[in-house]
């Protein structure tokens, strides 16, 4: 059925054959013809207002049933707390204490502090057994002047400087020195020792875990020369005597009861033999 269009309508009335109206009556027909044509339109208006408010109303449904018209909202993210686990300190480092010192059965050897006094194979400080009495007495040691025990002997300051070195200067030079508390005043003499620190006073055990070379050395004639009372220092020929020797020269160590009680340089003569100190 086609719908009538409201101006064909109103056409389609004028076609009509009609008696003519005159006066009002035909004043009238037209006004109503109006009228109607005027709920028509608003009938038809209203009905497509019904129309397109259902179709927003109404969701698509796609095959997958799920309504187009439908805006599904997505879940926020919860942010996600991480709580750090507590991490357990590193406590500060104790202090390291020091280690105690260990005591020891045997004393600690210890090297004399001045050069002066280091008692070596050579001499001590610039005495050189073997040097010429020209060079003592230019280095101000040696005179030839003396009168204590004949025109060879120390010089004032060589004895200020060697307070406690016992030497033996001939025509040759200097022959032999000792340290030796018998025949020097002690103003210093244990303030002299070896490099190794073997010094007066020293045990038998010190001296031969330092110089553990040293060999035995008789206190006679066969192996010294010539002898005079008083011409060996320390314990003299009643003791025991280890010498250290090296290129003609020796380091003698005298020992009386277990101590060394004298140090000794000397060289050794044509004869092959320890050359001894001098006594007057």
């Amino acid at each position: 059925m086609t719908p009538y269009d409201p101006d064909r309508l109103v056409d389609d009335l004028h076609s009509i054959p009609v008696p003519e109206l005159t006066g009002g009556l035909a004043e009238a027909a037209v006004a109503e013809a109006g009228r109607r044509r005027a709920r028509r339109i608003s009938v038809a208006a209203g009905a497509a207002v019904i129309v397109v408010a259902a179709a927003v109303a109404t969701p698509l449904w796609w095959p997958d049933r799920t309504p187009l018209g439908t805006v599904t909202a997505s879940p926020s993210p919860v942010p996600t707390v991480t709580t750090p686990s507590p991490t357990a300190s590193t406590p500060p480092a104790s202090p390291t204490a020091e280690p105690s010192p260990t005591a020891s059965g045997t004393p600690t050897r210890t090297p004399a502090a001045v050069p002066d006094k280091v008692v070596t194979q050579v001499g001590v400080g610039e005495l050189q057994v073997g040097m010429t009495l020209t060079d003592g007495m230019a280095a101000g040691l040696a005179t030839d002047q003396g009168e204590l025990c004949g025109p060879y002997d120390v010089t004032e300051a060589n004895s200020a400087r060697y307070p406690s070195v016992w030497q033996s200067w001939t025509k040759d030079g200097l022959r032999s020195l000792a340290i030796d508390d018998d025949h020097m005043p002690p103003a210093d003499h244990l303030d002299y020792a070896t490099e190794q620190g073997i010094r007066i006073g020293s045990t038998l055990a010190e001296l031969e875990a330092a110089y553990p070379d040293a060999q035995p050395v008789g206190l006679g004639e066969d192996a010294w020369g010539p002898l005079a009372e008083g011409s060996l220092p320390g314990a003299g020929m009643t003791g025991e005597a280890y010498a250290l020797e090296n290129e003609g020269r020796a380091l003698v160590f005298f020992v009386q009861d277990d101590a060394v009680t004298a140090l000794l340089v000397t060289t050794r003569d044509g004869d092959g033999l320890l050359v001894p100190m001098m006594s007057c």
